[in-house]
C-alpha cells in the first residue's frame, strides 16, 4: 500500500518531534513519492545525523535528501 505524500511528511515530522535534542521547527520537510527532502538549519553535525536517521525510519520513506545546514555560532 502506498502512503500519500502528506502522510509521509507528517510521519517524518512526528519522528523529528520525538527526537528530544532537535528543534523540529527549524527543519522543513517535503515529500514526493516517498522521497523526503529535509532543509533548514541544525545546531550540530550530530543533530543533522539524528534528523536524517529520524526521517529515514518514518513510515513511507523511500529515500532522504538531506539539505540541512549546520548553524555555526560566532564566538
Amino acid at each position: 500500500m502506498d502512503i500519500d505524500d502528506a502522510t509521509v511528511t507528517q510521519n517524518v515530522i512526528d519522528e523529528l518531534a520525538a527526537e528530544d535534542n532537535l528543534e523540529e521547527s527549524t527543519i522543513a520537510v517535503a515529500a514526493k513519492g516517498g522521497v523526503v527532502h529535509l532543509s533548514g538549519t541544525v545546531t550540530t553535525e550530530a543533530d543533522r545525523r539524528d534528523a536524517h536517521n529520524a526521517a529515514a525510519r518514518a513510515a513511507g520513506v523511500v529515500r532522504v535528501v538531506d539539505d540541512l545546514r549546520v548553524r555555526t555560532l560566532a564566538i
